[in-house]
């Protein structure tokens, strides 16, 4: 692994006892509380029985993006946020490329709705982005199409439609410019559902579609007779917060099914998963998270893995993975913040049946500085810098800093 370049930010970041005095000035006097919180609308609109509330932010991004083995084209996911597998890596130590882009895609809004169904309490939320890189263009009007995040709508302790997986804790996301975050080492999957929360347990059926490699191809099945099962416990204190949970998968390819895939066969994933937030005194908060598992690639890293790979007899087999991420934000005062994450996927191909061209292994780590003038209102500077490695042997480096001003309505 050659992590080399953001050393020195990092330990700059652990050594620095405090700002300087132009970076500590208050400029305008807010009252306390917490750096980062989102606020909500303080006065929806109410029409007969039901209350209306809208939000979102605008947020611009700018980045330098260095691949120190080939290049990366544009327009593509991989040159507007961190995506593992993404990362060029080959026989050779160049040519390296280096490029700047910038983009509002980021930019969201979501519309909420609550009201009383009987003694049930019913809402709704709608939300959309604009970050389908295929569908728009970086010429004359850089326009895109709103892209639809999440959907559902809860009655009482139900919920019901598209939202992020239940093996997910958010609490452990490391605070990020990249809105993607520390990919490599978080779940990231958002899908229809069905959830139903009581008191600290809460219990998900939820979409399952099986990510194949066959032949050297990487395909979606869509032969799944059952949707994902998803169990989750959640405890909190003054401490912060934490959950775990996990997931049971049914993998399945049917050549006559439908699909593309000429197999025939099913297997079982599974997957466990530890995450949340430890709060300390001065305001400060170490979050984590640790998930592993077999054919549960799709949900891992952006899908950097697949579920399970067939072999010659079109018989599934499920890849082995893990990944985790660990994060300590630091608060120098009510307006500045900084975070310093190292994150990593590990995945176990059985490369008699994958081949040696696929990942192994991506460790990245990122430092940033976020100022918040006013209540809404970020800009920072984040240092990222990842590795990428195969299972050949050849590995891949990736740096990027950025700037990013965001503003929350």
């Amino acid at each position: 692994m050659r992590i080399r370049s953001l050393a020195p930010a990092l330990a700059g970041v652990a050594m620095l006892g405090g700002l300087p005095a132009w970076a500590q000035t208050d400029v305008i006097t807010l009252p306390e509380r917490q750096p980062g919180a989102v606020e909500t609308d303080p006065a929806p609109l109410t029409l007969g029985d039901v209350r209306y509330s809208f939000g979102g932010w605008v947020k611009l991004n700018a980045m330098w993006s260095r691949y120190s083995d080939g290049d990366v084209s544009t327009p593509s996911a991989g040159r507007d946020y961190f995506r593992p597998n993404s990362i060029p890596a080959t026989a050779s130590d160049g040519p390296a490329s280096t490029h700047f882009d910038a983009h509002a895609k980021d930019t969201r809004i979501w519309f909420l709705s609550s009201a009383a169904l009987g003694e049930l309490s019913i809402g709704t939320r709608l939300e959309m982005d604009f970050r389908l890189s295929d569908q728009g263009n970086e010429i004359v009007s850089n326009s895109y199409s709103p892209r639809l995040r999440r959907a559902y709508v809860t009655i009482g302790p139900w919920l019901v439609g598209q939202e992020w997986t239940l093996l997910r804790n958010h609490s452990g996301n490391p605070e990020s410019l990249d809105s993607l975050g520390a990919t490599d080492g978080l779940i990231f999957a958002r899908q229809p559902q069905v959830r139903y929360s009581q008191g600290d347990w809460q219990i998900s059926l939820e979409s399952n579609e099986t990510f194949l490699l066959h032949e050297g191809s990487r395909q979606v099945t869509g032969d799944g007779l059952v949707p994902d099962l998803h169990l989750r416990r959640n405890f909190k204190g003054n401490w912060g917060d934490a959950s775990v949970s996990g997931v049971v998968r049914h993998l399945a390819a049917d050549e006559h099914g439908g699909g593309d895939v000429p197999a025939d066969d099913s297997a079982v994933g599974w997957g466990l998963s530890f995450g949340g937030k430890l709060k300390f005194g001065n305001g400060d908060d170490l979050r984590f998270m640790l998930t592993a598992g077999e054919g549960i690639g799709s949900y891992l890293a952006i899908a950097t893995s697949t579920d399970a790979v067939t072999d010659a007899g079109g018989r599934l087999h499920p890849i082995p993975v893990a990944n985790g991420a660990v994060a300590y934000r630091h608060l120098w005062n009510r307006r500045w913040r900084s975070t310093v994450a190292i994150s990593g996927l590990l995945v176990d191909n059985d490369t008699d049946l994958t081949g040696t061209g696929l990942t192994r292994s991506v460790y990245s780590a990122r430092a940033n500085l976020i100022y918040e003038p006013v209540a809404r209102l970020l800009v920072g500077f984040e240092l990222l810098q990842a590795v990428r490695n195969l299972e050949n042997g050849l590995d891949g480096e990736h740096t990027r800093p950025q700037v990013s001003l965001k503003y929350s309505f």
